[in-house]
């Protein structure tokens, strides 16, 4: 069984009820990308902290299976570079024409000539660079603008 099998069993209908950490108001509901188990672990950390109710996928083409299932999500946070077919910028894409008010903030730690001229095709979609700060993720999700 593979990271992406071991997400599936995730009871993702508990994980969209508006719980969060430390009893904090409800901000939106984020599907978090990113292949690195452990900076995933802890931007997820990092977002339930702050209200956000979280459902994560270790790649593109699951993070579409699971918005097909159970979304829409207020937010989509992921990483640029991923496993599999769907890549964060076609994953966004496909995602956008399912759900036109889906807020994208995309994060990579391999800023690259392509990927700046993919974002420069991109108005209003925010990218960070890895390592990010609680802060910097945090500050950029609330000012996110939808993705067009």
């Amino acid at each position: 069984m593979g990271r992406d099998t071991a997400e599936r069993t995730h009871p993702l209908s508990e994980q969209r009820e508006g719980r969060t950490l430390a009893g904090r108001k409800h901000r939106g509901s984020v599907l978090l990308v990113e292949d690195c188990g452990e900076l995933l672990a802890l931007m997820r950390k990092h977002l339930e902290w702050a209200g956000y109710s979280v459902v994560t996928a270790t790649s593109g083409d699951l993070a579409k299976e699971i918005f097909v299932a159970t979304g829409p999500y207020d937010y989509l946070v992921s990483d640029i570079h991923l496993p599999g077919v769907l890549q964060g910028t076609s994953l966004a894409a496909q995602l956008v024409d399912l759900h036109s008010d889906i807020q994208v903030i995309f994060v990579t730690g391999h800023v690259t000539t392509d990927a700046f001229e993919t974002m420069s095709s991109l108005t209003d979609v925010p990218l960070l660079e890895k390592p990010i700060s609680r802060g910097d993720l945090l500050d950029v999700i609330e000012q996110a603008r939808p993705f067009t």
